[in-house]
């Protein structure tokens, strides 16, 4: 049987927190980590509240104050399912040369080997961590909810519904399609702007879209007027498409609502069937918030993982990541575990929209 050194855990965590993962541009950017967002058992709480407004009341001189009554909220707990991969060292793994291990220099030792094996398993196992949050916090902004697995059945599913309006997840349709003439893309996206600010009380300021969106919403009618032909006395906006990074493109800005729009061409892994697929459909718009709005609308909440160490005594560790080094002497194997519990939340509903419009 495995035992894992715990004395190991601490100085692993040090190293990951050396070694930077894959870029993940929605992690990183709506769904940052914040160690207040980890919980100290496996269970995570969190707050969803429904936006709105009160007006304070007309009172007589001589009249009582009204009590002024709270936004309500929910406060639901899970366990978020664990996320992580194991990696075996075997004699095999270290008898013959390692990629990037030198060729006509002299050669590693086995424990040298065994060092640098370890150190590409690593990073190996947090790049596909990274991906699977990526992939969660897609079906979040697509669909208002997370998929999930129930807590210890791993055939169970588990929907997370968050509650978004169903108007907050839109399907255009016949003449609001934007590839129809008589659509009118900007005034869709300050329509948008208004029913977020109005349901939540947060305005988006960015937009991103699948490149067959911007390919529609730059031959629209109705675009090329206000942008290509427009009088210069009225600016609708400019759009000046430059390269920010392998996966973000600006693409410009539309002031009547307040919007900086992008296309983000990431890709993630269909976990079912292994293919790829854009992390924003082709046909889709997402208008989000930013700023100090980002941590009022989402945040990514993690549960504490408990294991068994190898003075058999059950230990439980409170951090983003868990990792554990494992040996077997009968199989001659060592390894590396890492895990994680994390789930993406939606604090604010209705506080970003996703369309389809082509």
């Amino acid at each position: 049987m495995p035992t894992f050194d715990m004395t190991r855990t601490g100085t692993l965590l040090q190293e990951i927190r050396l070694l930077k993962p894959i870029d993940s541009f929605l992690v990183d950017t709506f769904f940052p980590f914040n160690q207040k967002n980890v919980s100290n058992t496996d269970e995570v709480y969190f707050d969803t509240v429904k936006g709105g407004r009160k007006i304070a009341p007309l009172v007589s001189p001589y009249g009582k104050l009204r009590e002024l009554t709270r936004e309500p909220y929910s406060t639901d707990k899970i366990i978020p399912a664990k996320v992580g991969f194991s990696r075996s060292i075997t004699p095999e793994t270290v008898a013959k040369r390692v990629a990037g291990e030198p060729i006509f220099s002299g050669g590693l030792t086995p424990a040298q080997r065994a060092q640098l094996v370890q150190a590409q398993d690593m990073k190996d196992i947090l790049d596909t961590i990274k991906r699977r949050q990526e992939h969660m916090i897609r079906n979040l902004l697509l669909t208002g909810k997370v998929n999930s697995i129930a807590n210890y059945d791993e055939d169970t599913s588990l929907n997370i519904d968050y509650g978004m309006s169903a108007d907050c997840i839109i399907t255009l349709s016949g003449t609001d399609l934007w590839t129809n003439s008589s659509s009118d893309p900007i005034m869709q996206l300050v329509a948008n702007r208004r029913k977020i600010m109005e349901r939540s009380g947060i305005a988006p300021g960015i937009a991103f879209m699948g490149i067959d969106a911007w390919k529609a919403f730059r031959a629209n009618p109705n675009i090329k007027e206000k942008f290509w032909y427009n009088n210069p006395a009225y600016t609708f906006g400019q759009m000046t498409p430059r390269i920010v990074n392998e996966d973000i493109t600006y693409l410009g800005r539309i002031n009547e609502a307040n919007l900086d729009l992008f296309i983000y061409d990431g890709w993630t892994i269909d976990p079912v069937t292994g293919t790829s697929m854009q992390v924003v459909p082709d046909n889709a718009v997402i208008e989000l918030p930013i700023g100090s709005d980002i941590a009022k609308a989402f945040s990514m909440m993690y549960g504490a993982v408990t294991y068994l160490d190898k003075s058999e005594q059950f230990v439980t560790v409170a951090e983003q990541y868990v990792p554990r080094e494992f040996v077997d002497l009968r199989s001659n194997t060592k390894g590396l575990d890492i895990v994680r519990r994390s789930l993406p939340v939606i604090n604010i509903v209705d506080s970003f929209i996703t369309m389809y419009v082509c």
